[in-house]
């Protein structure tokens, strides 16, 4: 830990315009004093890089975000946003002084389908674009997801099935310029996974009983 780290003070500010309970707009302003991120310190006699969180002296983070939510057929709900804004950070760590911003984006829609008998499907999808974090570069990663839900037992049990991350592309990577660390990283963490869910009501109450593919463990220690 770092036993130095000062609570981080944030100031917001935003503005929303919405039309019909169907399209959301939003800018936004955000500030934070002693901002608390995850910087590397370098020791070039020992040859020694760590890891550590620590305060970097200002974060400005400029955002507008458009939101799009409504039932566009008797068996099709969706709600999708696209999000774009600026990271910039300013601050000295480890004697090297830096001020540095980037822009980037984040696409995301998460829409369900009902195809009858009780039967309904989901499919979400999120996008992130390279992005700013601290001094590191974060790679661009993205996380498909779907999902399939019966109704059993006139509506008073439920199954369901869903695949997260198909495609294995929500993991983080990124790289790292700063004073002298030069470091390229990923983190494969089991982020593909199965869940089976069953869940029953018992009169007004529910026992929920949950199988899984095992990864749930894996999922948790690589968190």
């Amino acid at each position: 830990g770092n036993p130095y780290l000062l609570p981080q003070l944030t100031y917001n500010s935003e503005l929303t315009y919405s039309y019909d309970n169907t399209l959301f707009i939003t800018l936004g302003y955000s500030y934070a004093f002693n901002n608390i991120a995850d910087v590397l310190i370098q020791d070039a006699g020992k040859q020694i890089t760590v890891q550590r969180v620590s305060n970097i002296e200002g974060f400005n983070y400029y955002n507008a975000n458009i939101v799009f939510s409504k039932k566009l057929t008797k068996w099709w709900t969706t709600n999708s946003s696209l999000l774009s804004y600026y990271s910039q950070y300013m601050g000295t760590i480890n004697n090297y002084s830096f001020n540095q911003g980037f822009p980037s984006v984040t696409v995301s829609t998460s829409n369900n389908f009902s195809i009858g008998k009780g039967l309904s499907a989901e499919l979400s999808f999120q996008y992130n674009h390279k992005t700013l974090y601290g001094v590191t570069y974060i790679n661009p990663n993205s996380n498909l997801t779907i999902g399939v839900q019966q109704s059993l037992f006139k509506k008073r049990g439920t199954l369901s099935v869903n695949f997260s991350d198909i495609f294995w592309k929500s993991y983080p990577s990124g790289i790292t310029y700063f004073g002298g660390v030069d470091e390229s990283w990923n983190s494969r963490r089991e982020t593909r996974i199965v869940n089976f869910t069953f869940t029953y009501r018992f009169g007004k109450g529910q026992t929920r009983i949950r199988r899984s593919s095992g990864a749930d463990d894996l999922k948790q220690r690589a968190g």
